[in-house]
């Protein structure tokens, strides 16, 4: 077979992440109270931490400060889109920067 450097498998993977991500993004947006369906980190592929030019949690307008002060809000930290704790420093596949930013 000839190879043209195209993966199939590969497209679909990541097509399917893109549109599960817009189906996440657009509950957020919509305001809805009900809506708690959250992405698991594995669908969006969340890591912990990286070098990611800034598109880091921290910067994202889904990202959640927990309650508390100081390094007891960041240990808590949650996302609208994904499910669990997360990372100020961590990163995945939804990033969506603040309006500041």
């Amino acid at each position: 077979m000839h190879s043209s450097g195209f993966d199939r498998r590969d497209f679909l993977k990541k097509l399917s992440a893109v549109c599960g991500g817009a189906f996440f993004i657009g509950l957020a947006n919509s305001g809805n109270a009900e809506a708690e369906a959250k992405a698991d980190k594995g669908l969006v592929n969340y890591r912990f931490a990286g070098c990611n030019d800034g598109r880091n949690c921290v910067h994202c307008r889904f990202f959640q400060p927990g309650s508390g002060d100081g390094c007891a809000a960041m240990m808590e930290a949650t996302c609208k889109v994904v499910a669990g704790t997360i990372s100020p420093m961590g990163y995945c596949d939804l990033f969506a920067a603040t309006a500041s930013e």
